[in-house]
């Protein structure tokens, strides 16, 4: 059964934090799917940036690893996603239609604080969802396993997103 959480703007964040700064695709749990964007002390333009702009988003496989990537307004975040690594009592995937989106929901939480400081849902593309879905799946049915993300920063995010494959996503914030 699904454990139902309390998240209210600027009141303590109750989920747990895996980095200080930087961001963590929590995705295909039983959960749901969060996109955790963890700052110290961000400032009312990043929150703006964030809660406002416009969703781009792609990922790159290589071997058993995948980086995710979110282009929201001017930011530039990066998920490294290791799907075999997701206990298997608690791995979701979703049943795909041709039009089937995956709806994420983004936690901004400002880790000087620990308090949530913005809250976003948007859905990816239709495209996108298939692809990545078909991916992590794939990835688990592999006997590989790599944990190490190295493989994956052989370039700077900049160029890494030109060479990616970017979809607009669906917005749902109010």
């Amino acid at each position: 059964m699904k454990e139902f959480i309390q998240l209210s703007i600027n009141a303590p964040y109750p989920l747990r934090t895996p980095v200080y700064e930087g961001s963590a695709a929590q995705f295909f749990t039983k959960q749901g799917f969060t996109l955790q964007v963890m700052l110290p002390s961000p400032i009312s333009s990043e929150i703006k940036n964030l809660r406002d702009g416009k969703i781009r988003a792609g990922f790159i496989r290589q071997e058993s690893q995948i980086l995710i990537l979110f282009k929201i307004g001017d930011m530039i975040l990066e998920c490294p996603f290791m799907p075999q690594i997701i206990p298997n009592e608690e791995y979701a995937t979703p049943e795909l239609t041709e039009s089937s989106r995956l709806f994420i929901e983004m936690h901004v939480i400002d880790t000087s604080s620990k308090t949530l400081k913005a809250i976003r849902g948007f859905t990816l593309n239709p495209k996108l969802t298939k692809e990545l879905t078909i991916c992590v799946n794939d990835i688990r049915k592999s006997n590989f396993i790599s944990l190490s993300p190295d493989l994956l920063y052989r370039e700077p995010l900049n160029k890494l997103i030109k060479k990616t494959e970017m979809h607009l996503c669906g917005s749902t914030n109010s």
